[in-house]
């Protein structure tokens, strides 16, 4: 049987092939998300091995030459083994860390995509919308405030209001179903945004989600549930982290857009 570490490297393989046939310059902000989606792989296999390495020193199973042990940092390890009592905790952090590096990519590379291609008055009726969401709702004639609660970037804008304005951007048919698209992306922008209340939801309504076989119960002010049955395995965050590389994949190449889409700073890459 596989490993933890070994299932997220035979997907980081599958991801590099992946990556190996795109034409994206290396300045792209696509060629950076799917870079960034590699890395923080790379990340979480870490973390998988390092309790895989712990458990087998810890059980004597991984013979240690006796150099290594004498080092003074090997109690970094042998140590750390013994306070992995409950590796679902453990693993959480990871899991977390994972969750919230790849959607940031996605946000950086859905704004930056906006910024490029939508036309200077969708750009600026995004900018207006929360202001537009007021006025509506307390059924006020419009005014001069506008520009005041204006928001001034597009990275301000929520994430959906961006990514439904590019769906409407292709230029070919879309391989896949955009509402059943759109439903993932709510679902993994709520899910991500419950992580930063160490998963306890404070969304208006009550919802589940279904992903493959597993149920997601959104009820309020109350930890997010769900019933996998491997808690141990990666496979439902690979699972997760897939859907969004494939969506991602297929609607840029809906939009199909040749020319280079800058990454909004190219200093920022050398802190990857």
């Amino acid at each position: 049987m596989e490993s933890g570490s070994e299932f997220i490297l035979n997907k980081i393989k599958l991801l590099q092939d992946e990556i190996n046939s795109f034409k994206y310059n290396s300045n792209d902000v696509r060629d950076y998300f799917y870079g960034m989606l590699q890395s923080n792989l790379v990340s979480y296999a870490r973390g998988y091995l390092f309790l895989e390495i712990s458990k087998n020193i810890k059980s004597n199973a991984l013979p240690v030459p006796q150099d290594i042990i004498s080092y003074r940092q090997f109690d970094l390890i042998t140590k750390s083994s013994e306070t992995f009592k409950n590796e679902v905790a453990y693993l959480s952090h990871y899991h977390r860390n994972l969750l919230i590096s790849s959607w940031s990519s996605f946000e950086l590379l859905i704004t930056s995509v906006c910024e490029t291609l939508l036309d200077p008055i969708t750009k600026e009726l995004l900018l207006t919308s929360n202001f537009d969401d007021i006025i509506k709702k307390l059924k006020i004639p419009d005014n001069k405030e506008r520009e005041k609660f204006s928001v001034k970037r597009l990275t301000h804008v929520p994430i959906s209001r961006k990514y439904s304005e590019l769906f409407k951007l292709g230029k070919k048919e879309y391989s896949r179903d955009i509402k059943v698209d759109k439903k993932f992306l709510e679902f993994f922008r709520d899910f991500r945004n419950t992580i930063h209340t160490n998963f306890i939801y404070y969304g208006t309504d009550n919802k589940e989600f279904k992903f493959t076989e597993i149920t997601f119960k959104f009820n309020k002010e109350k930890v997010v549930g769900w019933n996998d049955p491997f808690p141990l395995s990666p496979e439902l965050y690979l699972n997760l982290i897939f859907e969004l590389k494939n969506i991602t994949t297929s609607l840029l190449n809906f939009i199909d857009h040749k020319d280079v889409i800058l990454y909004p700073d190219l200093e920022a890459q050398n802190f990857d």
